[in-house]
């Protein structure tokens, strides 16, 4: 499975841990999946060929991946859309934390991947279509500073979360959160060195097993802390 990931931006989880620092009430799970929703789109996109994306080896230092055509999931204004859409379903999920909060808080979780995705993409990132302007500062042609940039936001995002909570009971309460932290870590570190998938298949079944894997473990390692006022 760990071939699937190798396109995965660890950096995406950093708004996760950010965002539950604005409210302790918003369920991690939905903010874990509202950053990679733009990705779980693509991946599923992209198997019905929606949209389209070729594996060239060594097209950047961190993935193979050309970033073709994408603008149903990864262009400004469908970000814009999926974020409404992801906000609203999640609002009405979370009733305790009123509707305009919610939607505010979990839209903001899709709309911070197109903002990082820039940062790291080359520029594939489309603004409304899948021709004209399209945005990224590239990033992921070099590997080392796609680590130490991932492995910034990830730990000072981490730092702010881990502050609003303490460790609960069981080893899992006790030790799980910094288990967790190191395995975010260890896979910012061995993404750009992991082989390049097979296929479009391989790729998109084993990064949707992948983001959801995450999540469930963030969610399990969350419940297991207890959140001061």
């Amino acid at each position: 499975m760990l071939e699937g990931l190798s396109g995965m931006f660890i950096g995406h989880y950093s708004a996760s841990f950010a965002l539950k620092r604005l409210d302790s009430r918003v369920p991690i799970f939905l903010l874990m999946i509202g950053v990679q929703f733009m990705d779980f789109l693509f991946m599923v996109f992209i198997l019905f060929g929606v949209e389209r994306m070729e594996i060239v080896p060594g097209f950047t230092e961190v993935n193979a991946f050309v970033l073709s055509y994408m603008p149903y999931s990864h262009s400004l204004v469908a970000a814009l859309f999926w974020s409404v859409v992801y906000g609203a379903a999640c609002a009405f999920l979370i009733k305790k934390l009123g509707f305009v909060r919610a939607l505010l808080i979990c839209g903001a979780a899709v709309f911070s991947h197109y903002i990082l995705d820039v940062l790291v993409h080359t520029p594939d990132m489309p603004i409304l279509s899948g021709t004209g302007m399209k945005l990224g500062l590239g990033i992921w042609k070099n590997r080392i500073a796609t680590i130490i940039v991932e492995g910034a936001f990830l730990s000072l995002a981490w730092f702010a979360y881990i502050r609003m909570s303490q460790p609960g009971p069981g080893a899992v309460g006790k030790y799980g959160a910094s288990v967790f932290f190191g395995f975010l870590v260890a896979l910012t570190v061995a993404t750009p060195f992991m082989p390049v998938p097979k296929t479009i298949f391989e790729l998109s079944a084993q990064a949707l097993a992948g983001y959801v894997i995450i999540a469930l473990l963030a969610r399990w390692i969350d419940s297991k802390r207890i959140y001061v006022a």
